[in-house]
């Protein structure tokens, strides 16, 4: 509408300049030798208007002509490139089924269609002659890339991928530094850094990757805090082998200090202290612990902090161990620990009854299996105790240190689990897998309940 409107604007001032002209008065005379011409001042007006104009048009298609050889020429251009860019989608795509023949293929012609899109093709020639176990020709492109500011990522991801795939870990690393240092802006490299110093168990390097990740806010502060604390305590796992005690000790407290609630880091040092009979420490830290995330291996730590004197006196271990049982008084571990107490003194009703509430709250296997213990020893009765151990049959596990990438279970904590799982271990209950529509041979039930351990 608006074009319409503007082109009958032009048209209308067209006209009324042509009839303006023609309303002029006078003449123009014009003489040469023998020949005389006369003609209105408007018409002969209008006459130079119409002769510029034909010629500007005629200048206009000149030009034209003139550039329709570099028209035709951006044409092709135009229609290579996106040829090229065809060829690159296309390689691409065999690229990602595993055809490297047909990627290296369309990867040529796009080198051919398309220059300007070198870089993609180059980046897809590499990956087409690494598929093809043409490593060194892999380099060699990726190199290529490399070298190209604009390309350079590209570069040093293939070379570092191509490097850890021949397991040659210090050389990745090595060129992911080398990558790094070229440009601190390019906050990418770090978290593969990172990855890669963890592998490669360089502790003191990753701790020091991990506090510039820290600053670039590409890691959540979560996994900051835990990676931080598994990292100390590994450092300080380290010292304890070599007989670095002193220098462990402090590192399991740095840990806790990063992370409060990183139970490893608080197991270790627990022990320090209960070796060194550091009772204070070892007593505060216990308490703090316990707040946080309580684990069975304190109780055996606290219950020493009681000393024999005045564990003669009456009731005076149940007293200790609630009072521990008190910074954390409805988590289940403080139910079970005092239920332990209990029956380790005769306490039989009192145990049962922090066990029933222990139950009520969370199942456990172990929970069922010292109710079976009670009804053995306190009540004698075969039938109840039978029950109890029905129950535990099918009641979830006990906490252990499990791998949440792999579900599987081991003895210990440890910052590496295979093939590459960097500080997944936690202390939590087993992994449960239902399978419906299996009925029991002992029951009704539908659901069959087992214990899943493997890989995922």
């Amino acid at each position: 509408m608006l074009q319409t409107f503007w082109y009958m604007i032009k048209l209308s001032v067209v006209i009324v300049g042509v009839v303006w002209l023609l309303s002029l008065d006078g003449q123009v005379v014009m003489e040469w030798d023998v020949y005389r011409v006369t003609a209105h001042t408007g018409f002969f007006l209008f006459l130079i208007a119409l002769v510029v104009l034909v010629v500007a048009w005629v200048t206009r298609g000149a030009i034209w002509l003139e550039s329709i050889p570099k028209l035709w020429r951006i044409y092709r251009g135009e229609k290579r490139r996106e040829q090229g860019h065809v060829a690159i989608l296309r390689g691409l795509t065999a690229l990602s089924a595993g055809d490297a023949k047909i990627a290296e293929y369309q990867a040529h012609r796009a080198q051919k269609l398309s220059p300007a899109e070198d870089g993609l093709a180059q980046l897809l020639s590499a990956h087409a002659a690494r598929m093809n176990g043409r490593t060194r020709e892999a380099e060699e492109r990726f190199h290529v890339l490399a070298k190209n500011k604009e390309t350079a990522l590209l570069g040093y991801q293939g070379l570092i991928k191509t490097a850890y795939e021949q397991g040659q870990e210090e050389k990745a690393l090595a060129l992911a530094y080398q990558a790094y240092n070229k440009n601190h802006k390019n906050k990418d490299f770090l978290p593969r850094i990172y990855e890669m110093e963890c592998e490669s168990r360089a502790w003191l390097a990753a701790l020091k990757t991990l506090n510039r990740i820290e600053k670039t806010n590409v890691m959540e502060k979560d996994k900051v805090k835990r990676d931080r604390a598994a990292l100390l305590t590994q450092i300080g796992l380290d010292a304890k082998q070599i007989g670095q005690y002193t220098l462990s000790s402090e590192k399991f407290a740095a840990a806790l200090k990063a992370c409060p609630e990183f139970l490893p880091a608080a197991l270790e040092l627990a022990a320090y202290y209960a070796h060194h009979k550091d009772n204070s420490r070892l007593k505060r830290l216990i308490e703090t612990q316990w707040r946080h995330a309580p684990h069975p291996d304190l109780v055996a730590h606290w219950m020493r902090l009681l000393s024999d004197r005045k564990a003669q006196k009456p009731n005076a271990r149940l007293d200790w161990i609630k009072r521990l049982a008190a910074q954390n008084h409805d988590h289940i571990e403080s139910l079970i620990a005092i239920a332990k107490i209990a029956m380790e003194d005769g306490l039989w009703g009192e145990a049962r009854a922090y066990l029933l509430k222990a139950e009520a709250q969370k199942p456990r296997a172990t929970i069922y299996r010292m109710l079976e213990e009670i009804a053995h020893c306190s009540d004698h009765d075969n039938d109840k105790a039978r029950i109890w151990a029905d129950k535990g049959i099918d009641a979830p596990a006990d906490p252990a240190w499990m791998c949440e990438n792999t579900g599987r279970v081991y003895a210990e904590w440890q910052i590496m689990t295979p093939p590459h799982n960097f500080n997944s271990i936690k202390w939590r209950a087993p992994r449960r897998l239902q399978i419906t529509g299996v009925t029991s041979p002992y029951g009704t039930s539908n659901t069959l309940n087992l214990e899943n351990f493997i890989d995922r």
